[in-house]
């Protein structure tokens, strides 16, 4: 979930540290609470909207790091394109993702896959899950323990690369 690391920094001030997580060698994702971050000597920014009643009009966050150009050529109906789709997805138990390589031919995607509704605990009139529920689609909640926790596909689009091939035109090289 590494592209989705800072909107969970801004909307629930939880912090993954990818860097101690592999200086220390942990099983598990070092991650802490944090309620701002330093932009400059004089000027912090706060983060953490989700983490009090502050934000209270706001429901929902609905987010996609992969709503990119990439997605677009993902779902267009052209298989003989030569494109090859890198994409990363879940591992259960592990810090590292599952990844897939394929062509264009043999991918897949679906237009929800990689989108993520973030959900306000703190919300005046909250959105209920059901209301934006789709099988493809991620959501996020905090447990009444306050923990964060996630819903989603076993194999849900965490991130996306391509690479296309194009013929040069030299002939006889």
């Amino acid at each position: 979930m590494a592209a989705m690391r800072p909107i969970i920094s801004a909307l629930y001030g939880l912090y993954h540290d990818e860097e101690e997580t592999i200086a220390s060698g942990a099983q598990k994702m070092v991650s802490y609470n944090v309620d701002g971050v330093v932009k400059n000597e004089s000027t912090s920014i706060d983060i953490g909207y989700f983490c009090t009643p502050e934000y209270s009009d706001v429901s929902a966050v609905i987010f996609s790091s992969l709503a990119t150009w990439g997605k677009v050529r993902a779902l267009a109906d052209n298989p003989n394109a030569r494109t090859v789709y890198k994409t990363l997805h879940p591992n259960p138990g592990s810090l590292h993702p599952i990844m897939r390589v394929a062509t264009k031919a043999d991918y897949h995607e679906h237009l929800l896959d990689g989108l993520f509704v973030m959900h306000n605990p703190f919300a005046k009139h909250k959105l209920a899950p059901k209301a934006l529920g789709h099988e493809r689609l991620a959501q996020g909640f905090v447990k009444p323990d306050g923990e964060l926790d996630f819903v989603a596909p076993d194999d849900f689009l965490l991130m996306r690369f391509l690479m296309s091939v194009t013929a040069t035109g030299h002939a006889g090289v």
